[in-house]
């Protein structure tokens, strides 16, 4: 069912400064509308309009349907004026429109009507621009800071695109809007502005410094009044009514660029403890051991899990230690993370899977993890556990202990006639002093033995040692997941897993920290590793490339397997180049 048919006038003020622009709103509900007529507006300077809104709604099984036009307007001189006159035709019925009654008072002069008065003779980018907006303008190297892209106008543009997306290097990004370009409005210096927003992104500063956001640029068709004597005042191009008999409108493609803007960023203070992953925001963390009592063999979980507001992306887990006889394998990390609360935030979680080796009771050490709360600017500590677990035999443990019993079996003199061994017709005779020298052999062998203990103890690989080893092992492990996912079309993971493939590289070849992962300090850690100029660029582009597809996918410009190849050919150089 379909409300009736309606058509009203209104506007946003009834009392009005000489100075301020208003609004007026012509209101049609219940079903569609052709040849506005707004009535006597000759009293007033259009500004802009008119504007069209249109919405639906369902109520209790009704549709509600409101079409609404409007004008923003300033008054030419004061006194009282009547709207009168509007009509619109309905379903073929012409509707008619009560008058509505404005007073214009000319009030004593202030900056703000001079401020209006004098932008008035402006040019178009006085009334048209776009600005970055930050909701904080200092932060701390990791906190999250918001960043909106806002285009104000009072034109009417249509059909616009982004034609250049922001960069924004030396940033962590996420998205927070969904190309909806949703729109609000804003009285500045006394004009109402329409302010649509492009972009907004949460960023996470991976340097310390005065750090730039670039620009963001776009295009679209701005409607002005065609005239032979083009008017120096941007505002006598905004009218455009269709109502009005045409013909003296047009719309012209026009550039619309932003300018930079500067965030200052802050290093994290000093001392930071020991333990410290570089997890900046507001969070808070839990550990949970799944099963306490366990046999060999068999596989128990200790899951730690962070929630809060903050950079979740970048946040590693706490070291595990374990005591001789428990082994543990690579953690599984499972991430949640939202945006619709206008922040980034959510969950990670991180499954340490442990192995007994031997029974017995253990007792795993706390485990312990830092972040830098920007609240309280100052470093928060978790410390979880200890944790107590109690290792029975499993079915297919062996404990190489000796069953020898003494009250089974007796032992005998050894002979000490000549043995003589009868075999294939030869005749082997051992003789005392042979048997003495074998005996004594072991005694004389131990200072060799030692020597050859120590020579392996000596050349054993340090763990640092070994994972500048297991580098590339890791990096191919990744990569060959990487490719499994490509050929799944799975787009996320896909870039997700090459970025880590190459971290993890660059981590255990290298000994970069997560928390110190930048691109910067890539750069300067290969030179000093004498990597080329060309590789070095070429791994920072990987990691580049993997950052817009995951964060900005609307700027991507690479394909996957472009990705991937060159992830496999700058691994590969710096394997050939450190050899």
């Amino acid at each position: 069912m379909v409300n009736a048919a309606s058509f009203r006038v209104e506007t946003t003020k009834k009392l009005v400064d000489l100075s301020e622009y208003f609004e007026i709103k012509y209101i049609i509900e219940g079903a569609n509308a052709s040849n506005l007529n707004p009535g006597d507006l000759s009293p007033f300077t259009i500004k802009s309009g008119p504007n069209e809104n249109r919405k639906v709604t369902y109520i209790n099984g009704k549709v509600n349907q409101s079409l609404t036009y409007s004008y923003y307007v300033q008054a030419k001189k004061e006194g009282t004026y009547k709207i009168a006159g509007a009509s619109v035709f309905i379903n073929k019925k012409k509707y008619r429109a009560k008058e509505v009654s404005i007073t214009v008072n000319k009030a004593k002069a202030t900056a703000k009507a001079d401020s209006i008065a004098n932008k008035s003779q402006g040019k178009f980018e006085d009334f048209v621009y776009i600005d970055i907006e930050l909701d904080k303008d200092t932060v701390y190297k990791g906190e999250q800071v918001i960043a909106r892209y806002n285009l104000y106008t009072l034109y009417q543009i249509s059909n616009f695109n982004i034609t250049k997306n922001p960069s924004l290097p030396g940033f962590w990004l996420r998205n927070l809007n969904d190309r909806s370009y949703p729109q609000t409005q804003k009285i500045i210096n006394g004009s109402r502005y329409r302010v649509v927003e492009l972009k907004r992104v949460a960023l996470f500063p991976q340097k310390s410094g005065n750090l730039s956001l670039d620009e963001i640029e776009i295009e679209g068709y701005v409607k002005v009044k065609k005239s032979r004597q083009r008017s120096n005042d941007p505002f006598e191009q905004l009218f455009d009514n269709p109502f009005f008999g045409g013909g003296r409108y047009t719309s012209e493609l026009r550039k619309i660029k932003s300018s930079q803007k500067e965030l200052i960023v802050k290093e994290l203070p000093t001392p930071i403890p020991d333990g410290f992953t570089g997890g900046v925001g507001s969070f808070t963390a839990s550990a949970i051991m799944q099963n306490r009592k366990a046999k060999t063999d068999e596989t128990i979980t200790l899951n730690f899990t962070i929630n809060g507001t903050g950079n979740i992306k970048l946040l590693e887990g706490p070291k595990l230690v374990l005591p001789d006889g428990l082994e543990a394998y690579d953690s599984k990390v499972t991430e949640n993370i939202y945006t619709n609360s206008g922040v980034v935030r959510g969950s990670k979680k991180f499954e340490y899977p442990i192995i007994p080796r031997q029974p017995g009771k253990y007792k795993i050490e706390p485990l312990t993890w830092y972040y830098f709360d920007v609240e309280k600017e100052s470093y928060q500590q978790y410390r979880l556990g200890p944790y107590s677990l109690q290792i029975d035999p499993g079915d297919d443990y062996a404990d190489n202990q000796s069953t020898f019993d003494e009250g089974t079996y007796q032992l005998k003199p050894i002979k000490t006639d000549n043995l003589k061994i009868d075999n294939a017709k030869r005749t082997i005779l051992i003789t005392k002093p042979i048997l003495v020298a074998f005996t004594g052999l072991p005694i004389f062998l131990l200072p060799f033995i030692g020597f050859l203990n120590r020579r392996k103890l000596q050349n054993r690989p340090s763990e640092s040692e070994l994972q500048y080893s297991q580098a590339q092992k890791v990096a191919i492990g990744r990569l060959s997941e990487a490719k499994n996912l490509m050929s799944k079309n799975e787009d996320k993971p896909f870039y997700d897993e090459v970025i880590r493939a190459v971290w993890d590289y660059l981590k255990n070849k290298f000994g970069i920290a997560n928390a110190e992962m930048d691109k910067a300090i890539i750069q300067k850690t290969l030179t000093q590793n004498d990597i080329n100029e060309n590789t070095t660029k070429g791994i920072t582009d990987v990691i580049s490339l993997c950052e817009i597809a995951l964060f900005a996918p609307s700027a991507a410009g690479s394909n996957q397997q472009n990705v991937y190849d060159k992830a496999v050919q700058h691994i590969s150089e710096i394997e050939s180049q450190l050899s």
